[in-house]
């Protein structure tokens, strides 16, 4: 249904892949019977996935999810509050928790395309639980850096010291296992949100950004054993991150094929995180 400008009077209908404005000029309807924008979305080569998955998809149709939190489906709390619990949505029951109120991120609401988020402060704030979590393990994380405070920032730990770790240094990010950064990759911390995901598998290891390509390299075999969110997972007031987190998925395996076409396109219309793709009857 079209809208009306505020200012201008004129009607506006929102593209339904990118979620933009446009007038009707501006846009077309497919041969599915979807409003699609001219300048970037119609014909727009990139992932292909069917209309099938478009409303129904989760990330727990995927095999092998361990923990699923996602900011937005939070509820009984305000823009502001404190988080003790950030219930985890893949059945596990692996809830990320912080007892101590001093140490609990806020809860914030329509922070990022109407999303809410969790956020650390980069003083003291983290979550964390402890369960079986060892290698392979592929992780993917929507989240924005806030403030650089360190050159060496954690995005998310496993349960303890040197376990497996996504951490930004300067203007990369780095995954680390046991003693050593081995897998880089340039980042682009431009203000906005992105998702890294980071796939732990000793020689096979690689990290990405967003779509773009990833960067393989070799780790240690350590395991995880958990998660930590906001600092390291020592918990000692080491490597604090100043950063907002929408959304975690983990897996006991690489996600490939089809279903990280279909992950990748879940993120991506959620998060408004780079230009979808769109191709005739499919999104």
């Amino acid at each position: 249904m079209p809208h009306t400008h505020e200012i201008t009077g004129e009607q506006y209908y929102e593209c339904d892949i990118c979620g933009f404005d446009y007038k009707e000029s501006e846009t077309i309807i497919d041969s599915a019977g979807f409003r699609v924008c001219l300048e970037k979305c119609y014909n727009s080569p990139a992932i292909v996935i069917p209309r099938s998955i478009i409303s129904s998809f989760q990330p727990t149709d995927i095999s092998n999810c361990v923990l699923w939190v996602r900011a937005n489906d939070i509820t009984g709390l305000a823009d502001g509050d404190k988080i003790s619990t950030w219930s985890d949505k893949s059945g596990n029951n692996n809830n990320l928790t912080q007892a101590t109120e001093d140490y609990q991120p806020l809860f914030k609401t329509d922070i990022w395309n109407g999303k809410s988020v969790v956020r650390f402060d980069g003083v003291d704030d983290y979550l964390w639980d402890t369960f079986t979590l060892s290698q392979p393990e592929h992780i993917f994380i929507i989240a924005k850096l806030l403030t650089d405070l360190s050159g060496n920032d954690t995005i998310i730990d496993g349960s303890g010291s040197n376990k497996m770790r996504i951490t930004a240094l300067d203007n990369i990010i780095a995954l680390y296992a046991t003693t050593t950064f081995n897998t880089t990759f340039l980042a682009d911390f431009n203000g906005r949100f992105h998702l890294w995901q980071g796939y732990f598998s000793g020689d096979s290891s690689y990290c990405a950004e967003d779509n773009l390509s990833k960067e393989t390299g070799s780790l240690g075999t350590t395991g995880a054993s958990g998660i930590t969110l906001g600092m390291r997972g020592d918990r000692n007031n080491n490597g604090l991150a100043n950063i907002d987190i929408a959304e975690v998925v983990i897996y006991s395996a690489e996600v490939i094929g089809d279903d990280l076409t279909n992950l990748l396109y879940y993120l991506n219309k959620e998060y408004h995180l780079w230009y979808p793709v769109y191709n005739g009857d499919y999104l």
